[in-house]
């Protein structure tokens, strides 16, 4: 099939051109739409008579230039394929290949059955608003410190043409195609001010180009999550050694978020903004070494801003991430809850223009989705937890509120109990020992029948529940909660994701306080003190620190009779639903026997 798309439309080139290429496309290299598309480029280009080999072609590209690429090109496509492919696809225009190139990552992999090709890039729509808040100007020096594909380097330029743009990837292929879309983008551009490089980010890097630490005036960095830096193979050694003086144990694994960060900070300029993507984890977990690095950044004003990004934003993974904003000398941060700002495209959270002012709106000033926070107040916060829901979650405070701390006699986490020690003490024979785990609770009540334990060992006595103790569980993303009576004869082993409150029923009745947490409000109460990546977690000291309503005894009995009342009728219901379903099986009983 000899193709010539020069005839159709641009659309509908593209299209033909995407079907032609179709059957070329190895399905285990995501990156040969890219390859495939500047070859047929370079064609264009340099062999107007369709007559050079691969071979002939790269060289007459790369004779003189400085890149790997011309070797990537030649380990993924034949001498073979070329030929094919020269011959089959003839005249495609340099527009369509260099739309395809430039704009590949979203519109027409789905066209070739490509899906893998995100691993490598920041979606376009947040790039949008990454560029929208670090407000690129002419001259200004920019660095994209995890390059990927090129998404954020290709977007900002064609924003700003003047400005001077850096970007290092360490991944071969991913810079491959970088270079491909640098290249091609700034083909017809006098002016070659985009300059890209292979490698480690926190090795030395652009030789004479970088003059010193604090070159850049803007940063965007969509790192690796959680990744482990292994400082051996790092030849700017002495830098990791320097930050991990600054910041003990940045090193370690679960730290390279803010490893990242710091990395940003040590190439920002005084005057300077820098943009990082990171998982929620990182700024609110209860690690030592992660609170040592929120402070940090906290007592030396580095953080301006921080913004919840919505889940499933991103194509590889659907855990909710935040944008963090770095400058110098903020004494206030602006945390912006941007979670439901956002709009949902083919199963993928993206941001609509409209959703990216909206966004930048509460950046630049307080709305309702945003507030102003005083670095001070949160370093006097002994979990030093900055994600915005804790600042945002739009509830009042009551009145004649008290804190949940000043109602209880003990509040402690239940049993650390292995799963393979739990399940040799568990026993189908009925015993004086039960095990209460979450999903024992429902609607505020605790099942019938809990799971028998054939002990309790002294080591776990600790964790048995008290009468009229109340438990919630400690993770979300629904809280449970339920009053539990338990028989005097009984005693009940409370499960390791839960906490037990003992509450001085001088002070308020158990009942008041589970009705309130299984109320709307109470349910808002709690989430204000959650956190979590996926899971929403709160920790003993954020729950004993709640404050909550608490009227008088008097009233706080009132209350608690009719919720037990209403229990009751549930109970009820349940037994009278249970034997109409019972009766129900059974009618054609006595009609076989007749």
């Amino acid at each position: 099939m000899n193709l010539n798309l020069n005839k159709t439309e641009n659309k509908n080139e593209i299209e033909n051109y995407l079907n032609a290429l179709r059957k070329y496309i190895v399905e285990d290299n995501e990156k040969f739409v890219t390859y495939l598309s500047y070859l047929l480029y370079l064609r264009n280009t340099y062999d107007s008579e369709n007559k050079l080999t691969l071979a002939q072609l790269l060289r007459k590209k790369f004779l003189n230039a400085d890149t790997n690429l011309e070797y990537v090109l030649k380990e993924f496509v034949s001498e073979k394929l070329w030929k094919d492919i020269r011959k089959d696809i003839l005249n495609v225009s340099n527009d369509t290949l260099k739309k395809v190139i430039l704009e590949t990552t979203d519109k027409y992999l789905q066209m070739v059955s490509l899906r893998k090709y995100a691993e490598n890039s920041t979606p376009d729509t947040l790039v949008d608003l990454v560029i929208k808040i670090l407000n690129i100007n002419p001259g200004d020096k920019v660095c994209d410190i995890c390059g990927g594909i090129g998404n954020f380097i290709t977007k900002a330029y064609l924003k700003e043409k003047k400005a001077i743009y850096y970007s290092k990837e360490i991944n071969t292929q991913a810079i491959s195609v970088m270079e491909i879309r640098v290249d091609v983008l700034l083909h017809d551009d006098k002016e070659k001010n985009i300059y890209t490089e292979a490698g480690n980010i926190f090795d030395l890097f652009f030789n004479d180009r970088v003059k010193n630490d604090k070159f850049f005036d803007k940063i965007f960095g969509n790192y690796p999550w959680r990744i482990f830096i292994d400082k051996y193979s790092v030849k700017n050694i002495d830098f990791l050694k320097y930050i991990d003086s600054k910041v003990p144990g940045i090193l370690k694994r679960n730290m390279s978020d803010w490893l990242f960060n710091i990395l940003m900070i040590h190439m920002l300029k005084d005057t300077g903004k820098a943009v990082g993507i990171m998982t929620n984890g990182s700024i609110w977990n209860q690690m030592s070494d992660c609170k040592n690095a929120r402070k940090y950044f906290l007592s030396n004003g580095l953080i301006e801003a921080i913004i919840a990004l919505p889940a499933n934003l991103f194509k590889s993974t659907s855990i909710p991430t935040v944008l963090i904003v770095f400058s110098h000398g903020n004494k206030k941060i602006k945390m912006i809850d941007a979670t439901s700002i956002c709009v949902e495209n083919m199963r993928q959270k993206i941001f609509s223009t409209e959703n990216i002012e909206t966004i930048y709106k509460a950046y630049l000033e307080e709305t309702e989705n945003s507030i102003f926070v005083n670095v001070e107040d949160i370093l006097k916060d002994e979990e030093l937890n900055i994600h915005p829901k804790r600042y945002l979650t739009h509830i009042t405070l009551p009145e004649n509120g008290k804190e949940l701390k000043t109602v209880l006699t003990d509040l402690y986490r239940g049993s650390n109990i292995s799963a393979k020690e739990l399940d040799k003490l568990k026993t189908d024979k009925p015993t004086l020992y039960r095990y209460v785990m979450l999903q024992n609770i429902n609607n505020g009540m605790i099942d019938e029948e809990l799971p028998y334990l054939s002990k309790i060992d002294e080591k776990h006595e600790k964790f048995i529940i008290s009468n009229r103790s109340l438990i919630i569980s400690k993770t979300g993303p629904v809280f449970k909660s339920a009053v539990v009576d338990v028989p005097s004869n009984l005693k009940i082993l409370a499960s390791g994701n839960m906490f037990i409150l003992k509450i001085d029923e001088t002070k308020a009745n158990p009942y008041y306080i589970q009705a309130l947490f299984e109320s709307s409000y109470g349910k808002a109460l709690v989430s204000s003190i959650s956190s979590g990546s996926v899971i929403s977690t709160f920790s003993k000291k954020a729950l004993e620190n709640l404050v909550i309503p608490l009227p008088a005894l008097e009233k706080q009995n009132e209350i608690a009779n009719k919720y037990q009342a209403l229990q009751d009728s549930i109970k009820i219901y349940k037994m009278k639903l249970e034997d109409a379903y019972d009766k129900k099986a059974h009618i054609f009983d006595n009609v076989e026997g007749e």
